[in-house]
């Protein structure tokens, strides 16, 4: 194995040999396929490296070979240049592209904004215009509102009574005959009129204060109910009354959903025996959940946001409401 690699270095140091000539021979070649085939930046570098570090293992070089050496250095010097400016002319020309299409949605949105500016404009005038022509008409038959404010909240009133607005409504018993039988009452707590209003009762599975966030019901008997001018309490008919069933803690709970024309709400009507042990009392809590809006009194409450809008203590279930 010493005698191999003595006869190649001995070959490799003879001054008359042409192993390095051809090794020059194969750099050349490889600088000028790169010129027609341009690398990405940084592999050019390689290739000079590679030229380099082959020049080291020929510390005596004749002057020929020494010279065409040289041209293949800086022939790979010139190639990463040249490298590194088109891959800068290609990011500009990326970035110039970018600036071009965002200057054009700068521009769209500007034409779109003006549009919409005068759009709005013109939608205003007709407005004042109509509101012209509607105070002149009132001033003239005196039928009508005198004023803008006064259209304006006849207007909302009527929405309101179409919508439903603010108001809800809430369920409550009574017991008729002493013996448990529970008629039940819905009024309107509000000052527009309710209206589709469709109701489920079921029986909750578990105490309402054992169980507030994990309370499941069954049994559910679905009705719709009359409507309901403002603040007005109508009787629901006799087929939906309750029976309460009163378990070992002496209570009966019952989920109540009532969903008119606008939000609804969720209502917990509890019974128990009543202290006096004469008949039943009541209580109930109604609440709507995760409304549409967010007011300041409303609650986070078992993961979800409340508003709570009645809430009772126990009352006799007893007489004609």
């Amino acid at each position: 194995m010493n005698r191999v690699v003595a006869k190649i270095g001995l070959l490799w140091k003879r001054k008359e040999q042409y192993l390095p000539f051809a090794l020059v021979g194969i750099a050349i070649a490889g600088a000028t396929w790169t010129g027609f085939h341009p690398l990405l930046p940084g592999k050019a570098i390689g290739c000079l490296a590679l030229a380099a570090g082959v020049m080291s293992l020929r510390p005596k070089m004749h002057v020929i070979e020494k010279a065409l050496w040289i041209g293949v250095l800086i022939t790979f010097t010139y190639q990463e240049i040249q490298t590194i400016n088109r891959n800068d002319a290609a990011n500009q020309s990326n970035a110039d592209r970018q600036n071009k299409e965002f200057d054009r949605i700068v521009g769209d949105l500007k034409v779109s904004m003006k549009s919409s500016k005068d759009q709005y404009d013109d939608t205003i005038k007709h407005v004042n215009e109509a509101v012209d022509t509607t105070r002149g008409v009132a001033k003239t038959t005196q039928k009508v509102a005198t004023s803008t404010k006064e259209v304006a909240d006849l207007a909302r009133k009527n929405l309101s009574n179409v919508t439903g607005g603010d108001s809800y409504a809430f369920i409550f018993p009574t017991d008729m005959n002493g013996q448990g039988l529970q008629y039940l009452n819905i009024e309107n707590a509000g000052p527009d009129i309710l209206t589709d209003i469709n109701i489920e009762i079921g029986v909750a599975n578990a105490d309402f204060e054992e169980e507030k966030c994990n309370l499941t019901y069954s049994g559910s008997t679905f009705f719709i109910a009359p409507t309901l001018s403002p603040n007005i309490t109508r009787r629901i008919a006799p087929e939906h009354s309750l029976t309460p069933v009163l378990n070992a803690e002496g209570k009966a709970t019952y989920f109540i959903g009532i969903n008119p024309q606008n939000v609804g709400v969720s209502e917990i009507l509890e019974f128990r025996k009543a202290p006096s042990g004469s008949g039943l009392d009541y209580r109930l809590t109604v609440a709507n959940v995760n409304p549409d809006d967010k007011r300041k009194d409303d609650v986070m409450h078992c993961g979800a946001r409340m508003r709570f809008r009645k809430q009772t203590d126990w009352i006799p279930a007893r007489g004609i409401p």
